[in-house]
């Protein structure tokens, strides 16, 4: 597969050239790099039977991902809970395949859980001040008041709520964190989730304020990290890399010495690097559930 051509042509925003280039291993890379809905929905001038499947399924995404937010806003509104979106408003054409994620204030997380329980949601808190809700037929909720990994808090609750976005969706009014806090959240996930990085992802970090992001962030150290692994992972990326990329294992134990220090995090690295180097598997890729049968 030419990994050169479909990166040039997602990051430019054009249609790949020839419908011999429109193969199942292209659709199947787009879906895993979480572009696939957006390369099917605006870039492709002529849509296939592959590309129809996956604009269907992503409109099926995005219908659960309004009701989800319609929920959302009409419950916090009733109960006077002021929230932001986190990471779940799509600069790119995407759809919302997986949870929403909410950050509220301290004061109002245990209110916000039972809230939601009160509504038929399964709600438990997984960490302190972080939180789940589930319930069929809406997007998992995952609320919560700042960033942190590990016990570890990266981006304090008073920072998330710095230059707060209001933003229309499909005719909701949110507030959503700022651009730059949304998007600086990739990278710092890439490297304390530890995650890896996405051709969705990469489009949005290229143009990212560095300068300005990495001011939301508590830790000088921090911010010293953050810039060198993004010269690393974005600013000198080669387009002929196979997306999703990791940071290299030398540079990650290296990384994981000197900041994370949380052997679940270093295990947890290599298990999710390698079962995609070895296997093909990525470990947190959503099953869109076509009828061709593969994710």
């Amino acid at each position: 597969m030419n990994y050169s051509l479909i990166n040039r042509s997602v990051i430019s925003g054009n249609d790949l050239v020839g419908e011999s280039a429109k193969k199942w291993d292209l659709y199947k890379y787009l879906l895993g790099n979480g572009v696939a809905y957006y390369y099917c929905k605006k870039l492709s001038f002529v849509r296939n039977d592959f590309e129809a499947d996956i604009v269907r399924v992503g409109e099926e995404f995005n219908k659960k991902y309004i009701r989800t937010l319609r929920l959302i806003d009409k419950m916090c509104k009733r109960a006077k809970i002021k929230y932001l979106l986190f990471k779940t408003y799509k600069y790119v054409d995407e759809v919302v395949d997986g949870d929403v994620d909410i950050i509220v204030r301290g004061r109002d997380f245990a209110e916000f859980m039972r809230l939601f329980e009160g509504e038929g949601f399964d709600c438990e808190e997984t960490e302190p001040l972080k939180g789940l809700c589930i319930k069929k037929g809406y997007c998992k909720l995952e609320p919560r008041v700042d960033i942190s990994f590990y016990g570890s808090v990266y981006v304090d609750e008073e920072q998330m709520w710095v230059g707060k976005e209001r933003v229309n969706v499909d005719g909701v009014s949110v507030w959503k964190v700022a651009k730059e806090l949304d998007v600086l959240y990739f990278l710092l996930n890439v490297l304390y989730g530890p995650n890896y990085l996405k051709l969705y992802s990469y489009l949005l970090l290229v143009g990212l304020d560095l300068g300005s992001a990495v001011e939301y962030l508590k830790s000088e150290k921090t911010k010293g990290e953050v810039v060198r692994y993004y010269l690393k992972l974005v600013a000198d990326v080669d387009y002929d890399v196979r997306f999703p990329v990791f940071v290299g294992n030398w540079d990650y134990l290296v990384f994981w010495v000197r900041s994370v220090r949380a052997v679940k995090a270093l295990m947890f690295f290599f298990y999710c690097k390698y079962q995609y180097v070895l296997f093909g598997n990525l470990v947190f890729q959503h099953d869109w559930r076509l009828k061709y049968n593969l994710s």
